[in-house]
This record gives structure tokens, C-alpha cells and sequence, in this order.
């Protein structure tokens, strides 16, 4: 029992650190994104 448990656990904890990463790499993208964005907004003459 505990060997099938490790070895699902093994098997899932992958795909929960690949999910995990993703979802915090997309964010830090669209946040940056948005930060240069506005940056480069209020530091543009236009303003």
C-alpha cells in the first residue's frame, strides 16, 4: 500500500510543480508585462 502511494505520489508531484510553475511564470509575465507597460507610459514624454 505505502509503495503504491509513493509511486502515485511520484507520478502526480511533477505535474502539481509543472502546474504550480506555469501558473506563477504566466503571472509574473502578465505582471511585468503590464509594470513595463505603465513604465514606459508614465515615462514617455506624452504625459
Amino acid at each position: 500500500m505505502k509503495i503504491k502511494f509513493i509511486y502515485v505520489l511520484t507520478m502526480i508531484f511533477p505535474l502539481i510543480l509543472k502546474l504550480l510553475f506555469e501558473k506563477i511564470f504566466i503571472s509574473v509575465l502578465t505582471h511585468g508585462y503590464a509594470l513595463t507597460l505603465t513604465f514606459l507610459f508614465y515615462s514617455s514624454p506624452v504625459c
